[in-house]
C-alpha cells in the first residue's frame, strides 16, 4: 500500500503522525510525507521520504502572508489563519501537487491531519480514500470545519459534492490519539469510522543531543520543566516572564526556548535555572516532577505519558480547551496570560508540586494511555480501507 501524507509545516503538525508513519513502514507500506519545501529538512529528520509540495512557507514564520499582521492587528488572526491560509491558499496549492504525486506514484490512501485541506481535496478528486489524523480532543477538528466552513464549501462546490464536512473533510476513518481524560465533546464532528490509537512520543527531529551532565546529577528539590513548544516559544517575551516568576521559588527550573529562539535572549539567571535551546522531552520529562507550558499537544500529551501534573499558560487554537480539560480532570492548573507576573502562576506552580493530588491524577492519565490500541492496530485498519 501506499501512503501519502499531508501536512503544515510545523513540528505541532509532524510529531504526532510519525508514529503511525513509522508502523505503517514497518509493515510494508511505502509512505512519504508532503509538506513546504522549507520545513523538508525536518521531515527529513524523522527518516520518512519528504516530498516539496503546496506554497513554501513556515508556520512559525507566516512571512508567505502579509496581509496576516494587519488581521492580527484587527484581532481576527485566529479566524483569518484558520480560514484563508489554512482553509483556502494552503489547501489549494497543496491539492494540486498532492494529485499530481499521486497519480504519478498510484497512491493507495491519503493521510491528512486536522489542519490541512489539500490532501482531503486531491483524495476526493482522484477517488481514493482520506485518512484524518486527529490530533488532540475531536472539538479541534469540529472548531476548524466551522471557522473555515466558507471556503471548505466552496471546495465542495468545485468538487461537485454536497457540502457536508463530516462526510468529506471527516475521511474514509478517522484516527483518534486523544486520551478520554482530556477529550473534549464535539457537538456534530461523530465520523462513521473512527479507530483509537495510543499517542507515542516523538521528538528528535531537531536531532539527538546528548543531555547535559547536570540532568542525571541528585537533587534536593522538585523539578519544573517550562517550554512554550515551537511556534508559541516566540510570543512576546512571554518564555521570559514565566522564567522570572517560576525562578523565586523553591524548585530546580529546567526552560528549553526552542528553535528560532537563543536562549540568552532570557537573559542572566539564578542558580537554581537552567536554560537550553533544546532537550527531548523523552530525554527530559523523566527526570521532572511538573510541566509549565501552553498546553500545545506535543507538551502535554508527553507529560501526561510520563504522568506529570501541567501548570498550564494556554495559547494557540486549542490550547485553552485543552488546558480547561486538564483542569477540570485534576491534572493540574490554569493560568492566563495576562496573569503571569502578578504571582498567580507561582502559586499555581507551588500548589501542583506540592498537593499530591494533582501528581495521583496525572499517573491516572498515564495508565489510560497505556491501555490504548498501538499504532499497529490503526495499521490494520487503514489497509482495510484498500482492499
Amino acid at each position: 500500500m501506499r501512503v501519502l501524507v499531508t501536512m503544515q509545516p510545523a513540528f505541532g503538525h509532524l510529531h504526532p503522525l510519525v508514529p503511525l508513519c513509522q508502523a505503517l513502514i514497518g509493515a510494508g507500506n511505502e509512505v512519504a510525507i508532503a509538506a513546504a519545501e522549507s520545513f523538508r529538512p525536518q521531515v527529513d529528520a524523522t527518516g520518512i521520504e519528504a516530498l516539496p509540495a503546496g506554497i513554501d512557507w513556515l508556520e512559525s514564520e507566516l512571512s508567505a502572508f502579509p496581509d496576516y499582521e494587519e488581521h492580527r492587528a484587527r484581532g481576527e488572526s485566529k479566524a483569518f489563519l484558520q480560514s484563508e491560509i489554512f482553509g483556502w491558499r494552503t489547501a489549494r496549492a497543496m491539492a494540486r501537487d498532492v494529485e499530481a504525486i499521486a497519480r504519478e506514484r498510484k497512491v493507495d490512501v491519503v493521510m491528512r491531519e486536522p489542519w490541512e485541506f489539500g490532501g482531503a481535496i486531491a483524495a476526493t478528486t482522484l477517488g481514493i480514500p482520506c485518512v484524518l489524523h486527529g490530533i488532540g480532543a475531536r472539538a479541534n477538528v469540529e472548531e476548524i470545519l466551522t471557522l473555515a466552513s466558507g471556503r471548505l464549501s466552496q471546495h465542495a462546490e468545485t468538487l461537485g459534492i454536497a457540502d457536508d464536512p463530516v462526510e468529506w473533510l471527516g475521511g474514509a476513518l478517522y484516527i483518534d490519539p486523544c486520551p478520554p481524560v482530556v477529550q473534549s465533546s464535539s457537538a456534530w464532528f461523530r465520523p462513521s469510522s473512527h479507530q483509537l490509537v495510543r499517542p507515542q512520543l516523538f521528538d528528535t527531529t531537531d536531532g539527538s543531543p546528548d543531555p547535559p551532565a547536570w540532568l542525571a546529577t541528585p537533587r534536593d528539590r522538585p523539578r519544573v520543566y517550562v517550554g512554550l513548544g515551537t511556534v508559541m516559544n516566540r510570543w512576546h517575551g512571554l518564555l521570559r516572564r514565566i522564567v522570572a516568576e517560576v525562578a523565586r521559588l523553591d524548585l530546580e527550573v529546567v526552560a528549553t526556548t526552542g528553535p528560532g529562539a537563543d536562549p540568552a535572549d532570557l537573559g542572566d539567571q539564578p542558580a537554581n535555572v537552567h536554560v537550553e535551546r533544546y532537550i527531548p522531552l523523552t530525554t527530559l520529562l523523566p527526570h521532572c516532577d511538573a510541566v509549565v507550558c501552553h498546553a500545545g499537544w506535543g507538551t502535554t500529551i508527553a507529560a501526561l505519558a510520563h504522568g506529570l501534573p501541567i501548570v498550564a499558560v494556554p495559547l494557540g487554537a486549542d490550547g485553552p480547551r485543552t488546558a480547561a480539560r486538564c483542569e477540570e480532570a485534576g491534572i493540574g492548573r490554569a493560568v492566563q496570560v495576562d496573569d503571569v507576573g502578578t504571582g498567580r502562576l507561582a502559586d499555581a506552580i507551588a500548589d501542583v508540586v506540592a498537593n499530591p493530588r494533582f501528581k495521583s491524577a496525572a499517573e491516572a492519565a498515564r495508565r489510560q494511555i497505556e491501555q490504548m490500541p498501538p499504532p499497529a492496530a490503526a495499521v490494520k485498519t487503514i489497509e482495510s480501507l484498500t482492499r
